[in-house]
């Protein structure tokens, strides 16, 4: 549970307007705090005596941090593409044959009958499942269960989130651990919700294509 917990805070996080240029700055002031610092402490010829130091002036640090900048958007380009064309051909090698693996297992007959219900403490949307957190529970208490809502939807309070099978191994204290594995927010979040990713998408190409309309359009 706290796996999901911090991952919907890092995905909070990073999904901020301002959070990477506002640690961006944070950094660049201490940065430049500690060589000020450094260059109130020593003597300036202390520098020039150095071999491995640099002492060129303003207009050789601008070019070399230029030329540091472009390298690294380089690398950092080169690296991405590296990495979508990995989970591409990662994500071609699952096809249909593989599903019949998961599909050999079948719910027992009555299980609507001997499970039991777990209800959200709360109302709002699912932004997250700790799938790793439900699977070491019904490891460890060898228990069967079938989830009834997926991220992005939006349930209140006392809805049914899961079954669980068979229902007299679930005590109160069991099933708000099974319960506290789903992430409740008052908002839809692409960390597992890709409906909500695809939303998005055309939310934007509809909005843009009224855009042109409006603009081109011939009086």
């Amino acid at each position: 549970m706290k796996s999901a917990k911090l991952a919907k805070l890092w995905d909070s996080l990073h999904s901020s307007f301002w959070f990477v240029p506002t640690l961006m700055l944070v950094l660049a002031l201490g940065l430049s705090l500690i060589t000020i610092g450094i260059d109130q402490r020593i003597e300036a010829d202390v520098v020039g005596q150095l071999g491995w130091a640099y002492s060129l002036g303003p207009s050789g640090s601008r070019a070399i941090l230029s030329a540091i900048a472009g390298s690294m958007m380089s690398v950092a380009t080169t690296a991405f593409s590296i990495t979508i064309v990995a989970l591409q051909l990662a994500s071609s090698q699952f096809g249909p044959r593989l599903l019949r693996n998961f599909m050999r297992d079948n719910i027992p007959a009555d299980f609507d009958r001997l499970s039991r219900s777990i209800q959200a403490p709360k109302s709002g949307y699912i932004q997250a499942i700790d799938d790793n957190q439900l699977m070491q529970i019904a490891t460890e208490h060898n228990l069967l269960l079938r989830v009834e809502q997926r991220p992005g939807r939006f349930v209140v309070k006392g809805s049914q989130l899961m079954r669980v099978f068979p229902e007299e191994k679930i005590d109160r204290q069991l099933a708000a651990k099974i319960a506290d594995t789903f992430v409740l927010g008052i908002g839809r979040t692409e960390q597992q919700d890709l409906e909500f990713s695809i939303d998005q998408l055309v939310e934007a190409v509809i909005r843009g294509d009224r855009h042109d309309r409006r603009v081109y359009m011939p009086n």
